[in-house]
């Protein structure tokens, strides 16, 4: 059974502290802040944010604006009635016969007819219900659109509805829809990177990885994705973390399973990915087949502690205070754990209620232990509730 992971970092699910409210997929409290929205493809629930005068201004004029442009797009394509022919010519001694017509008259070179009226009018309704990820409704006037001009099914429009289509988890439908788009548009890298992010929500980052990969050789701007290639190559490191994170936490892994998620692992670090770093530091800390190399996981913890990853800053302070990195000061884990704990990260509490139960690097306090455990706690950590009942009995029994 695949176990459930944060859809931000990929992590175990033992760490799992709040679903999105809008898509209910599971991440880390840490994970929700440091990304700012929910990454589950479709979605966008971020931190509710009250708008600022100016926002509000200039999004009541943008909407005007667009109003007033589909209104007058709307118009242009009424089809107007054509003036009536002039009355025949008349003569008191005979009726002017009118011309006969001539062959190229009577057969009209063929023009390419415009999409109905109704069909492009569906289209754009389809457009706004996405742009308001209205889901449900964008894919219905989507299929009413196409239903009536299939000639509308355009890369980017299939694109569009296999988003929404695999916002609402209907990713067969949303495949089938970009296999037509990569038949209409091979070279479009569009299709691939919307492909890539549907095999990492079905679980599937092999393939996640492969379509990134050719998404990132095809990509030529940020109009044929809506994506840059920067972003590209994030979602490519994502999708190596968690095929690393598959491989590196299966059953009876071997030692070719740990040498392929520490060559993916490496790769996402360096691509930027910032818990990619972090995870990259849990590998090097606790693999199996070879010995762990303390040095290069307090590296990676760093550098990710550095991007202002509070699950990183946690670790990294764990490894100072117990004096793993030679020649670092042991007092400034302790700055690394409040800071970690200082934006509500469970680990950098929990580590730092270890530091106060055991007196490593501060004077045994036992109560401070307990208020951090117990803080933890309510931070949906498991582990944390184990340690608050250990440090209550101990207290108990002084």
């Amino acid at each position: 059974m695949t176990p459930v992971r944060c859809a931000y970092c990929h992590g175990p699910a033992e760490e799992t502290t709040r679903p999105c409210p809008k898509c209910q997929t599971l991440l880390h409290e840490d994970c929700w802040r440091l990304a700012g929205s929910c990454p589950t493809l479709g979605c966008g629930q971020g931190p509710a944010r009250a708008p600022s005068r100016w926002a509000v201004v200039l999004t009541a004029a943008l909407l005007l604006s667009v109003g007033a442009y589909g209104l007058h797009e709307l118009t242009k394509e009424i089809p107007r009635r054509p003036p009536p022919p002039p009355p025949s010519v008349r003569s008191e001694t005979a009726t002017v016969a009118p011309a006969q017509p001539t062959a190229s008259a009577r057969e009209p070179t063929p023009t390419p007819s415009a999409p109905p009226l109704r069909a492009t009018v569906l289209l754009r309704r389809a457009d706004a219900r996405y742009n308001a990820s209205d889901w449900a409704a964008a894919v219905r006037f989507y299929d009413s659109a196409f239903g009536i001009d299939p000639a509308l099914r355009t890369v980017a429009s299939l694109v569009r509805v296999a988003n929404a289509r695999a916002a609402l988890s209907d990713f067969e439908g949303a495949l089938a829809d970009l296999h037509a788009a990569m038949k209409l548009d091979p070279s479009s890298a569009a299709p691939y990177a919307c492909r890539g992010s549907v095999w990492i929500h079905r679980g599937d980052p092999e393939a996640a990885l492969r379509d990134f990969e050719k998404a990132l050789r095809l990509h030529v701007d940020r109009a044929t994705t809506g994506l840059t290639r920067q972003q590209l190559r994030i979602r490519l490191a994502s999708a190596q973390a968690s095929l690393a994170s598959s491989l590196s936490e299966r059953p009876g892994r071997s030692p070719e399973d740990e040498a392929r998620a520490l060559e993916l692992l490496l790769h996402a670090a360096k691509a930027g990915l910032v818990p990619g770093m972090t995870q990259l530091g849990l590998f090097y800390e606790r693999r199996r087949h070879s010995p762990p190399d303390l040095t290069q996981a307090a590296k990676w913890f760093r550098r990710a502690a550095e991007r202002e990853d509070p699950r990183a800053m946690a670790h990294y302070g764990r490894v100072l205070v117990s004096g793993w990195v030679p020649g670092a000061a042991p007092e400034e884990g302790l700055t690394w754990l409040h800071r970690s704990a200082d934006t509500d990260c469970h680990l950098g509490v929990r580590f730092l209620g270890e530091c106060y139960e055991h007196g490593t690097c501060v004077e045994v306090d036992l109560r401070r232990a307990l208020q951090l455990y117990e803080r933890a706690s309510k931070l949906n950590d498991s582990h944390a509730q184990v340690l608050e009942n250990r440090v209550r009995l101990r207290l108990e029994d002084e």
